[in-house]
């Protein structure tokens, strides 16, 4: 169910009206004092009624995730509200993370970028903890974004190269996102930005069609004429601006440390920079995730900062 016939109730009041006024002013700031009752009523009404991405910034992830659940209540189940979450990948901790998070993550990213589709005013939640943890780049992001169109004629093994290298798993079968498979001429992926996976059909070099399907029986599920593609992992060596990374490696002191971590830190750097996958890489997401996710934000969108006394 519903609320969404709610919201013109808000949106057309004088107040409602001369807070947007003042919100189309270049870089303008305003205060505004609602109940915690009203928040969701309210970031849904300014969402539908300025035209603009919203980016909301919460104290902490209870608060965010309690908003992004309820913000569907408001708007409805198809209306383009994502997540950016905190991430699981701990820097310097060796362990090997579920990439849930990083996928949610990274589908806002690209709803930001303008690449999921249906989202292009997309409203996106997010803590300050999720905040302040570094990301991809946002120009490498750009860069890595691969869209393949029917009657795109491809080479099929730089092709699956390039998506390892955007963080793809190569698996027999297709069931989650961030997975490819390849049989024969058919390539199934799962792109991060998408609900379902697609099935790309080559007849020699040339993409003959491409469907989504259903992961759990295999079926087709619709054509499709282009799927794009973005990265599927945030930490991605072989992508990061090498300049960058070699500058933070150069700041890298290993006097005190013990001697297999001399031998065993430089060894697995240089392994995963020469493209080899690492299963712990998180460990060095501090190298390589040098982005914020306000570097991703649209020049025209809205920044609401819900409580910022308990933020700042």
């Amino acid at each position: 169910m519903s609320l969404s016939g709610l919201l013109p109730l808000l949106g057309e009041t004088e107040q409602f009206a001369a807070l947007l006024n003042i919100l189309r002013a270049p870089r303008a700031r305003v205060s505004v004092i609602a109940p915690d009752p009203a928040t969701e009523c309210t970031v849904a009404t300014l969402w539908r009624e300025s035209g603009a991405p919203v980016f909301v910034l919460t104290p902490n992830p209870e608060s965010a995730r309690k908003l992004h659940d309820r913000l569907f209540t408001w708007l409805g189940d198809d209306a383009p509200i994502f997540h950016f979450s905190e991430s699981e990948d701990i820097p310097f901790e060796r362990y090997v993370p579920d990439h849930g998070a990083s996928h949610n993550r990274l589908r806002a990213l690209a709803a930001m970028r303008g690449e999921v589709e249906g989202a292009k005013q997309p409203l996106v939640i997010c803590s300050v903890n999720a905040a302040s943890q570094a990301t991809l780049e946002r120009p490498v992001f750009d860069s890595s974004i691969r869209v393949l169109s029917v009657r795109d004629r491809i080479k099929l093994d730089p092709l699956i190269k390039q998506w390892v290298e955007m963080g793809y798993i190569h698996e027999p079968t297709v069931e989650i996102p961030g997975t490819f498979s390849r049989r024969g001429g058919i390539l199934d992926i799962f792109p991060v930005s998408l609900e379902r996976p697609v099935r790309i059909e080559l007849f020699d070099d040339e993409i003959d069609s491409i469907r989504l399907f259903d992961p759990g029986t295999q079926r087709s599920a619709g054509k499709v004429k282009s799927v794009t593609i973005p990265p599927a992992l945030e930490t991605l060596p072989r992508l990061a601006d090498q300049d960058r990374v070699q500058e933070q490696l150069g700041k890298m002191d290993l006097i005190g440390t013990s001697e297999e971590a001399q031998r065993r830190i430089p060894s697995e750097l240089s392994h995963a920079l020469a493209g080899e996958v690492l299963d712990e890489i998180s460990f060095y997401a501090g190298f390589f995730n040098l982005g914020t996710v306000f570097d991703y934000l649209p020049a025209e969108s809205l920044k609401v900062v819900l409580r910022p006394a308990s933020i700042e």
